[in-house]
C-alpha cells in the first residue's frame, strides 16, 4: 500500500543518501530513504524516489586577468570571454544545454582569495 500523505498532499521522505548513473541515466536522481507506512509512530518502509531531468546550476568565478597560450596577460576578462570559455568546458563534457547570465553573490567561506562581493 502507499504511505499515507500530509494533509497539503505532500510525502514525508526521511532521505538517507542519493545516486546519479552518469552513464546511463544522466540527469535523473534516485534518492534512497524511509517513508511512514501507516499511523504507527515507528512503522517506516524504504522508498526510492526517481527525479528525473534534473537541472543544475554552477557558479563561475571568472578570471580577472585573460589566459593567452597559457600565459596571463594585463587584458581584463569581458563576459563575452567567459562566456566562450564556459560553452568551450560544456562541449568538452557533452552538456548541449546550457545558460549564462551575469549575476552577483555574495561569498560565504572563508578563502581570502575569493572576493566578499
Amino acid at each position: 500500500s502507499l504511505p499515507p500523505l500530509e494533509e497539503d498532499g505532500s510525502l514525508r521522505f526521511y532521505w538517507i543518501d542519493a545516486y546519479e548513473d552518469n552513464m546511463n541515466a544522466p540527469g535523473n536522481v534516485f534518492l534512497f530513504g524511509k517513508v511512514r507506512t501507516g499511523d504507527d509512530a515507528n512503522s517506516f518502509s524504504s522508498c526510492c524516489v526517481s527525479l528525473k531531468g534534473i537541472e543544475r546550476n554552477v557558479f563561475i568565478l571568472p578570471r580577472q586577468k585573460l589566459v593567452r597560450n597559457g600565459v596571463e596577460t594585463d587584458e581584463p576578462v569581458s563576459f563575452v570571454q567567459v562566456y566562450q570559455e564556459v560553452q568551450q568546458v560544456c562541449r568538452q563534457h557533452k552538456i548541449t544545454k546550457f545558460g549564462v547570465k551575469r549575476v552577483e553573490r555574495n561569498y560565504a567561506f572563508e578563502d581570502r582569495e575569493v572576493p566578499q562581493s
